[in-house]
Order: structure tokens, then sequence, then C-alpha cells
């Protein structure tokens, strides 16, 4: 999922903030925990606020990653 993140990060860097979060250390656990996510790789979608607009779990296709970006835009 790496490539596929990258890319989009890539592409979208000046609009959308991504973080990366490692569950394994203690900070990475608590946020990871605060949201609720339980698998891996999870995804979030925060507004400017910390809302959540978007959550998933599991390996993802491109497009769909895109588009809930795209979404995230629109609803910011």
């Amino acid at each position: 999922m790496h490539p596929i993140v990258d890319g989009l990060e890539t592409e979208y860097n000046e609009t959308v903030e991504f973080i990366k979060v490692n569950a394994s250390t203690a900070e990475g656990l608590e946020i990871f925990e605060s949201y609720g996510m339980f698998g891996h790789p999870s995804y979030l979608i925060l507004d400017e606020q910390g809302q959540m607009l978007w959550q998933n779990v599991g390996e993802q296709p491109a497009e769909s990653l895109e588009d809930a970006i795209l979404n995230g835009i629109d609803e910011m």
C-alpha cells in the first residue's frame, strides 16, 4: 500500500496533509485507539477540525482512496 499512498501524497500534498501513524509505538497506539481503528492498514480522512469524514480498513485500490480524498476535499 505504500506505493499507492505515496503516489496520492505526491499528487495531493498541497491540498491534503498526509500523516502516517505507526500503531506499534505508544503514541501511535493512542492515536489508533482514539479513532477506533482496529486493523492494518487503516485509513482516515479528517476535516480541519479533526472530525472523521471517512474511514476504512484493509488494502484499498488506488481509485477508492483517491475518491475518498476527493470527497473529503469537497466536504471541507
